[in-house]
């Protein structure tokens, strides 16, 4: 197979301005993999880098593969966007990753850079897609994904990875997939919002599951959403799970904070489930770490009128136990409570009818 660049535990480094655009990988499609950039370790210890220097400019435009990585494919290698740069990932298509695919390595974006994937195309992971890596968001940078599509994870594929996101500005707008997860799907793979940061998720759809976000398994918490952060879901759509569907079997799906919220506003579903839909029995779906938690929904709606904001195998229990509710906190507090229970000590989670339904918004 042929690439623009190959490199064997070797360091490439972009600086200035580099457009890499209109090139389609050479003799050996269907095992064709990173048309611009290819990286791959020759020794656990030796692993290649790409370095896009401070302040550069680099386009990857209309690349394809049949392989993985459209534009970039790393195995056991690192990318590292420099501080002040800007990198726009545009019109790419491959199997996974139209952008970047990545098996066991990182992505780095610093501070203040710009990082955009826009209208990716792939069969999994339209934008991103990573096995066992990392992608770290720097203080202030900019990370957007939009009109990004895939079968499944519109704009990022998780597996057995994490995403630590250390700015305010991480924005999905618009991505779609054919089947589960129109803007990001989890397979035991970790979102971190850390302190006093934010994610935006809107107009993101699904044709099936997730409309924003599908998390399929894992055995620790698919998304932490740390001290005054926010975890916002706007505007996003799919058959059932308008903006969640969770089928993760064990523990927890979420994590909430101190003072810290998660806002699902206006998502809808087709079937049931208008915000989320989980298939969770006996796992929480939202671990609430500190009382002054907020976890607000609003608006949102399911055609067939069962569960507007959830729907799922375990959404409360009938005695409202810690062992088999939906929502607890780490002291075994349930968001339900009783007469001797006191205001404060109760977590911060509303429900707004304001649909007129016959049905409850949660149904279980």
């Amino acid at each position: 197979f042929h690439s623009i660049i190959k490199a064997y535990s070797s360091v490439v480094t972009l600086t200035g301005n580099v457009n890499f655009t209109d090139s389609i990988t050479g003799i050996h499609p269907h095992y064709s993999s990173g048309t611009a950039v290819y990286l791959e370790a020759t020794h656990p210890e030796l692993k290649s880098l790409l370095n896009i220097t401070t302040g550069a400019t680099v386009y990857f435009v209309n690349l394809t593969c049949n392989g993985n990585g459209g534009a970039v494919y790393g195995n056991g290698a690192t990318m590292h966007i420099g501080a002040k740069a800007r990198v726009v990932f545009m019109y790419n298509s491959a199997y996974g990753g139209a952008g970047v695919c990545m098996f066991d390595g990182m992505i780095t974006v610093g501070a203040e850079s710009c990082v955009i994937f826009t209208y990716n195309h792939a069969t999994t992971g339209g934008a991103i897609e990573f096995y066992s890596a990392t992608l770290v968001v720097d203080s202030e940078a900019n990370l957007n994904f939009s009109h990004n599509s895939a079968d499944t994870g519109g704009a990022l594929t998780l597996g057995n990875s994490t995403v630590h996101v250390n700015t305010n500005n991480m924005e999905f707008y618009d991505n779609r997939a054919a089947t589960s997860g129109g803007a990001m799907a989890f397979t035991h793979g970790t979102m971190i919002i850390n302190t006093n940061k934010s994610v935006n998720f809107t107009m993101n759809s699904a044709q099936v599951q997730g409309g924003a976000i599908y998390i399929e398994a894992g055995v620790r918490p698919a998304i932490i959403v740390g001290n005054y952060s926010k975890l916002l879901l706007f505007n996003n759509s799919a058959v059932q799970g308008g903006a969640l569907y969770n089928t993760m079997p064990s523990l927890l799906m979420t994590t909430v904070g101190y003072q810290s919220s998660i806002w699902f506003i206006n998502n809808t579903a087709f079937d049931v489930g208008g915000a989320l839909y989980s298939l969770s029995i006996h796992s929480c779906i939202f671990m609430i770490t500190d009382y002054s938690a907020k976890i607000s929904f609003t608006g949102n709606y399911a055609h067939h009128s069962v569960g507007h904001h959830m729907y799922g195998a375990s959404v409360r229990g009938e005695s409202c136990s810690a062992d088999f509710v939906s929502f607890t906190n780490k002291q075994g507090k349930s968001h339900c409570f009783d007469k001797d229970d006191k205001l404060y000590e109760c977590v911060n989670i509303s429900f707004d009818p304001g649909l007129n339904e016959t049905l409850s918004p949660v149904s279980s």
